[in-house]
């Protein structure tokens, strides 16, 4: 009779397939970057910004696996205010749904979902103790914005860096693929609020679990910078209108920033 091989064994040999897998698929990390360079020819103006202010692309090995099995990518959304859409005209114009409209508009071929799980004013620990309905949704990836509560609140830094790591480690260990997603900029928050700890510490625990990093702080300063967007001083109704058009912006980066790291050609 065949033995059974014992799960050390197994878990050792899945690990080695893993490496084998990250090691053929994503030889091409130069030519993938250069790809993350060149932001789709219809990507409007507004939206665009330099490959140095988006981050670089981490190999989404897993789920490059099944997409490419499958044809189809699920990814849950979790994060505070903006991913449940709080300064938009409606919940539905929120950057999850534009994530999900870019990745259809670029994958036609494919099933795309993408979950919103967004609650406001949460810290990433209470968001964490989510995870197990994140989990149950076996999404591919998690993108998870982090960040804006702690900032808001003056929390412990050290303390917010030990949670973003346990919950990358927590989302691995399920299978699933982590973006980390940083907070909005706007020169009013940033006068106002002490975001570079805290910005440091998503770089910081991305860099340790070897995660993805979209860096939307960085983008939307650029943004404001370049006079491509202009929040403060908007009464409110021109705020939920500009607050529209930089949550799709929003998606259509991410969706490059996804398509990067699943190393695919749309």
């Amino acid at each position: 009779m065949m033995r059974t091989p014992r799960p050390r064994r197994v878990a050792v040999r899945h690990a080695a397939a893993l490496a084998l897998v990250a090691a053929l698929a994503f030889a091409d990390a130069p030519a993938a970057a250069q790809r993350m360079r060149e932001l789709p020819e219809d990507t409007p103006a507004s939206c665009r910004a330099p490959a140095a202010t988006i981050g670089d692309p981490v190999p989404l090995v897993r789920a490059a696996a099944e997409f490419r099995r499958s044809r189809r990518l699920k990814i849950v959304a979790i994060g505070s205010s903006s991913t449940a859409g709080g300064a938009a005209s409606e919940p539905a114009r929120a950057w999850p749904a534009q994530l999900e409209a870019a990745l259809r508009r670029r994958l036609p071929n494919a099933e795309i979902s993408v979950a919103n799980m967004g609650a406001v004013r949460q810290t990433s620990a209470m968001m964490v103790a989510r995870f197990a309905r994140v989990v149950a949704e076996r999404p591919d990836i998690v993108v998870w914005e982090v960040g804006t509560a702690e900032a808001v609140r003056h929390l412990d830094v050290d303390d917010f860096l030990r949670v973003v790591v346990n919950g990358i480690e927590q989302l691995a260990a399920a299978g699933i693929e982590v973006i980390l997603v940083d907070p909005q900029y706007t020169r009013d928050t940033a006068r106002l609020i002490t975001f570079e700890p805290y910005l440091a510490a998503i770089a910081r625990a991305a860099q340790m679990r070897d995660a993805a990093h979209f860096r939307r702080f960085q983008v939307m300063r650029y943004w404001v910078d370049n006079d491509q967007f202009q929040f403060d001083g908007a009464r409110p109704a021109e705020f939920s209108r500009i607050a529209d058009a930089a949550y799709e912006c929003v998606g259509r980066l991410l969706a490059h920033f996804v398509i990067a790291g699943l190393r695919i050609r749309p």
